[in-house]
């Protein structure tokens, strides 16, 4: 729910700045790739937060500054804890994990523009081919994952379980389908990813990368901040392809 009067008087770069919104916390402050700093909101219609006089959101891109953190005392939550650190995490006096299955899909976003090799739709099948998911889950993810073909989880409306928990991995094919397209050599290609903002994704799309050398695609990625990998997305000004969830 959006303030219209506030938004309407004010302006939408001012509420973007200075945002309103109707929770028991108000917004304090914003430091760009660093934090989010809430504070509890005294008017709020079922009385103020007394638990906390404070809640902080921290960006911690690094996997292993995010567990010490964790591990130390230095947060109280952490998210996208690395598989690696699963028993480290539950060993440690006063920390554990907890695990649900969630609604997030991981996507390779492929630029169908003309003049990419990906806007040939057989060079994006062949791509899909040439990537083993159920690698990806069970060596990067540690099961931390479910492969599938489909956006829509179990347990939600409309979701076709026969698209979950399944994929499609035929290298060969993926060879025949380059060829088909004219890159039997394969060609060179960009991965924009974010680091530190999904599960081991740095990994996954480093993962990705090697996988698609078997069709002779070589894949440069980039890694980039979270606010400017928005930027790029929401400009449409990124390369061949990006990961995001």
């Amino acid at each position: 729910m959006l303030p219209k009067t506030y938004i309407e008087e004010e302006g939408w770069e001012h509420f973007l700045a200075n945002p309103i919104g109707t929770g028991p916390y108000q917004f304090e402050e914003w430091v760009r790739d660093s934090q989010i700093v809430l504070t509890p909101y005294a008017d709020y219609y079922e009385g103020a937060v007394e638990e906390w006089d404070e809640v902080v959101f921290r960006v911690i891109p690094e996997n292993s500054t995010r567990v010490s953190e964790l591990l130390t005392g230095g947060v109280d939550i952490a998210v996208n804890v690395p598989p690696a650190d699963w028993d480290r995490v539950n060993g440690n006096a006063g920390t554990a994990m907890e695990t649900e299955t969630s609604n997030r899909t991981m996507m390779l976003i492929l630029r169908a523009t003309e003049g990419f090799p990906t806007s040939d739709v057989r060079v994006r099948q062949a791509l899909n081919l040439a990537i083993d998911n159920g690698a990806i889950t069970e060596s990067a993810l540690r099961g931390g994952g479910v492969p599938t073909k489909t956006r829509v989880a179990p347990g939600n409306f409309g979701a076709e379980e026969s698209l979950y928990d399944t994929y499609d991995y035929d290298v060969e094919e993926a060879k025949q389908l380059m060829e088909e397209a004219g890159y039997p050599d394969g060609f060179e290609m960009t991965l924009h990813s974010p680091r530190g903002r999904y599960l081991q994704d740095a990994e996954v799309a480093e993962l990705v990368g090697g996988m698609l050398q078997a069709i002779n695609v070589t894949v440069n990625v980039e890694f980039m901040e979270w606010s400017n990998f928005v930027e790029m997305r929401q400009a449409g000004t990124n390369k061949d392809a990006y990961l995001i969830g």
